[in-house]
């Protein structure tokens, strides 16, 4: 776990190049809900909780024009843009509203025909669907649709305040093919403004640890040649060091940080003399407990 591995990491050390080492390795092992965390509770947060989809993290990413030391990590973040109505418990399965008059001023304009994908196998366009949200009975109906026929559902997109609340329509038709491959094609039905893809988008963020012996100047410099070549916005710094300047000037330089809470490390403990009530071992005299993080003398 990214928080447990890096709550250990001594960053006043004298060995940067060690701890960096340690930082990669946390990032390299971390599972989707770890680096979720990451995301979420990061100062001020990259993501929110409900628009982080698919997960994934690279360590020592080389930069084309980032001097001798290659970028510690990259987060790559499916940010959900639009999401099937009903397929979570905070998307209701159908918007208010939306079966008479005001059904019109919802769908009042529509979009091109999209390809969400083509020429793909089975097995491939039931994941692809699966990843949106359809159910099993639903993939069946789209992918055994007629020809000139249409599964329509209703979909939020995410509003300006980045929640998913704004309901719109989208219709999807299924081409099947002799050789047992598809094409899956959908079109939007919206109020004002188009969704912007058919799911989410990745995003790339890029991640730097910051020692202590590492200046405000070179960490803004890789910090912002990163994303250039990224082409994004977010980035993401991880340090236990960061002076109060160092924080307001990062944050409004639109970094976001990360700062690791240290955990208390074990002590010698004498059960006896502990003054911790809620433990069952308090006051024994013949406790096997050597070292303890709760030790109350």
């Amino acid at each position: 776990m990214i928080e447990s591995s890096l709550a250990h990491l001594q960053m006043a050390s004298s060995q940067p190049q060690r701890l960096r080492e340690q930082v990669q390795i946390a990032l390299a092992i971390a599972d989707a809900s770890t680096l979720r965390s990451l995301l979420t509770e990061s100062t001020p947060p990259l993501a929110l909780s409900d628009r982080i989809g698919v997960l994934r993290a690279e360590v020592g990413v080389p930069l084309p024009e980032g001097g001798k030391r290659a970028m510690d990590g990259v987060l790559w973040v499916e940010s959900i843009e639009c999401a099937l109505a009903g397929s979570r418990p905070d998307l209701a399965a159908q918007p208010s509203g939306s079966d008479h008059q005001p059904y019109q001023d919802l769908t009042r304009c529509h979009s091109e025909l999209h390809t969400l994908a083509q020429n793909i196998s089975l097995s491939e366009a039931i994941a692809l669907l699966s990843h949106a949200g359809f159910q099993s009975e639903q993939i069946s109906q789209i992918l055994h649709l007629p020809a000139q026929a249409w599964h329509r559902d209703w979909w939020y997109q995410s509003d300006l305040s980045g929640h998913l609340t704004l309901p719109f329509c989208r219709a999807i038709r299924t081409r099947r093919f002799a050789d047992g491959r598809f094409s899956l094609q959908y079109r939007d039905f919206y109020a004002l403004e188009p969704p912007p893809c058919f799911q989410g988008i990745e995003v790339a963020i890029p991640v730097e640890f910051k020692p202590a012996d590492q200046g405000f100047g070179e960490t803004l410099e890789r910090v912002n040649g990163a994303r250039r070549h990224w082409g994004t916005d977010k980035a993401l710094v991880i340090s236990e060091t960061l002076s109060e300047l160092e924080v307001q000037g990062l944050t409004r330089q639109g970094v976001s940080l990360y700062q690791p809470r240290p955990q208390a490390l074990p002590q010698a403990a004498d059960c006896s003399r502990c003054h911790q009530a809620n433990c069952p071992l308090q006051g024994r005299i013949h406790s096997p407990v050597l070292t303890c993080q709760s030790y109350d003398p």
